[in-house]
């Protein structure tokens, strides 16, 4: 079996913020057919360590 991965450029552009596009990988992923509006969903947050760049903002989550 196959996987699909989703992936964007990780910076922002004129017009296009990071949460832009973090919200259109879950559309293309078909996140809006999985999960509806006021659903209640666990996301793991890893916050990290000082100046740690590898986890997710809670903003992104958020956005999606």
């Amino acid at each position: 079996m196959t996987s699909v991965v989703y992936q964007a450029d990780p910076t922002a552009g004129a017009g296009r913020s990071l949460l832009d596009k973090a919200a259109a990988l879950f559309d293309r992923a078909g996140g809006g057919e999985i999960f509806r509006k006021g659903m209640s969903v666990a996301v793991k947050l890893h916050f990290g360590e000082e100046g740690n760049t590898g986890y997710l903002n809670p903003a992104f989550a958020r956005a999606v």
